[in-house]
């Protein structure tokens, strides 16, 4: 390969590969350019957004990845688990897939505590569309590995916290319903900036530890009037986005807000957005009340149909995200207590538990993977909502 600059041990060749610069992604562990960059050199593991623009709008057409030292995940054919050997194989890829997701989540996280610091006004779309390529990535490349992380999180009522998981669950609802690409990328950016507009709002008011007054409920509902603040210029900003950051607190029946809107003037995305924004409130604590199960979630989305939540979507999101989802706790029938750790595409059935704490007991227990197929004697019984086991740590999801 001409002009490369090779800069690799030799027993790692067999795991290098040629990556266009279009498609390098958050994790990926670069050993060299096609073209030199100014120094320093941003070679090792890609973990920064900035870095990456800078890469993209370089003149280096691609670079070479070592796929054996990268957190991201190399694309891989659909899993099976028929096997006991597809299935240390699919245990041994969930725990890659969550590493790379992991790695996701630390540059969104810190991208999005830099715009709580800067408060740009208005925000700059480039580092915001990044990111949102490499959520929709992890989506169509990984399925829900995030969801194992996303279980450990103590406050989803965080800004930051629930802007990324909200950018991760719509990608996920417009993949399950079969939008394209760009829709995908305009979804998961509407996500992100969403709730751009409590940058404006006090912080004695949106880091309040006990329940809002009527006052402040209505002051933090200012925040839909702030968004037009922060985003870009019309024209600069698609419409798609556009809708989910103002539209995503409007209901069918005209109780909503900023704009009390009806149900034909809410688009698709509008009502995806307030689907999905209320699945993430609910399954995440607040102080004044616990995190519901993601069944507990789906009965109150369920009442809210048709006059406030758009019947269909509420079923075929509930059908996304599945009864026992990804990153949820469910127990078993002899007491154990597990996070779902895989689940195939092709196969409902076909589920994996990573078991860790005894409910009869209530003690946490040696970690242990359950095949469901291959142990048939053994069914889930129950979802577990997260406070009711000892929380566990990071590490049990990761590796």
């Amino acid at each position: 390969m001409e002009g490369l600059l090779i800069m690799m041990e030799s027993e790692t060749v067999a795991q290098v590969e040629k990556v266009a610069t279009k498609k390098l992604m958050l994790g990926m562990y670069i050993v060299a350019f096609s073209k030199a960059l100014p120094e320093p050199q941003p070679l090792g593991l890609l973990n920064s957004v900035s870095v990456l623009i800078k890469i993209k709008n370089s003149r280096v057409k691609y670079a070479l990845i070592d796929w054996h030292r990268s957190s991201y995940q190399r694309p891989h054919r659909a899993l099976t688990v028929a096997t006991s050997k597809s299935v240390s194989y699919g245990i041994r890829q969930q725990a890659i897939a969550c590493a790379s997701s992991k790695q996701v989540l630390i540059a969104a996280k810190l991208l999005m505590q830099q715009l709580l610091i800067d408060k740009p006004q208005p925000i700059s779309l480039a580092p915001i569309t990044i990111l949102a390529q490499q959520i929709v990535s992890q989506v169509n490349h990984q399925n829900d590995s995030y969801r194992c992380l996303d279980v450990l999180r103590k406050n989803r009522s965080d800004l930051l916290e629930h802007s990324i998981n909200v950018s991760f669950l719509l990608a996920k609802f417009g993949q399950y319903l079969e939008m394209d690409s760009d829709v995908l990328l305009q979804l998961s950016i509407g996500g992100l900036l969403h709730d751009i507009g409590k940058l404006k709002v006090d912080n004695s008011i949106l880091n309040k530890q006990t329940k809002l007054s009527k006052i402040e409920f209505e002051l933090i509902k200012l925040h839909q009037q702030y968004v037009q603040h922060f985003l870009p210029s019309e024209g600069a900003i698609s419409a798609i986005c556009h809708d989910i950051c103002l539209q995503h607190h409007e209901k069918l029946d005209g109780s909503g807000y900023p704009k009390r809107l009806l149900a034909k003037q809410i688009s698709i995305y509008g009502r995806m957005a307030a689907i999905v924004d209320i699945y993430d409130a609910l399954t995440g604590n607040r102080c004044y009340r616990r995190a519901l199960s993601p069944l507990e979630a789906f009965k109150v989305l369920k009442s809210m149909t048709p006059n406030k939540l758009d019947y269909y979507l509420v079923e075929q999101f509930i059908e996304c995200i599945g009864f026992y989802p990804v990153g949820s706790l469910v127990q078993l029938s002899d007491n154990r207590v597990g996070v779902v750790w895989y689940r195939a595409r092709e196969s409902q059935t076909s589920t994996i538990i990573k078991c860790f704490f005894d409910m009869a007991s209530q003690q946490l227990t040696p970690i242990n993977y359950v095949d469901l197929i291959q142990q048939p004697s053994l069914t889930i019984t129950a979802d577990v909502a997260p406070h009711k086991v000892i929380h566990p740590s990071e590490s049990l999801f990761t590796s």
